[in-house]
């Protein structure tokens, strides 16, 4: 009678279990940001961010990539003039979907690139984690925690180690699709 039992609850698991490919594009402003290129300069970060993950989702767990661009103006704290700096990153994503109303991921930058005015950063490495509230039909409001850094960077004829260092906090809206 137990094992009858326990083959029944398990076909009915399965019959309910959601299994998809999880498409989820997003936009997003970032706040409350900093940079730091070692002792050299500091200054804050503010700007977008667009982007999309894609992957798989079983059972409220996925997990995939995530691609981003950002789009940032740093305001040096010295007062010098501001500049433009701009990213695209890819991480691997991994996450849960919880049945009450709340997400969470965190996710491993392993590439891209960056660049602020004339010097070309490469080499990202950093994490990410966020918390999504998805009580809203078809969106998901987002708060994400983002550190990262830049192994080298080159401008013009000069090219080295970088100590390139971001952080920020980012609030997106996005579209989490599962197909």
């Amino acid at each position: 009678m137990k094992k009858n039992l326990l083959i029944l609850l398990f076909f009915a698991f399965i019959a309910n279990a959601k299994a998809g490919i999880l498409i989820e594009p997003y936009a997003g402003a970032a706040m409350n940001g900093s940079w730091e290129n070692g002792s050299a300069s500091e200054g804050d970060l503010s700007g977008t961010t667009f982007g999309a993950r894609l992957g798989f989702q079983q059972l409220g767990l996925f997990g995939g990539l995530d691609f981003r661009t950002q789009s940032f103006t740093i305001e040096y704290d010295s007062g010098a003039s501001d500049d433009d700096y701009s990213s695209t990153l890819y991480a691997a994503v991994i996450g849960y979907d919880f049945p009450i109303l709340l997400r969470v991921w965190g996710e491993y930058i392993v590439g891209g690139e960056g660049e602020i005015e004339d010097t070309d950063l490469t080499g990202p490495s950093g994490t990410i984690l966020g918390v999504g509230y998805t009580g809203l039909p078809f969106v998901s409001l987002n708060f994400e925690m983002a550190n990262l850094e830049y192994d080298e960077f080159e401008a013009g004829v000069l090219s080295g180690d970088s100590d390139f260092k971001e952080s920020h906090y980012l609030l997106s809206i996005s579209l989490p699709l599962n197909i």
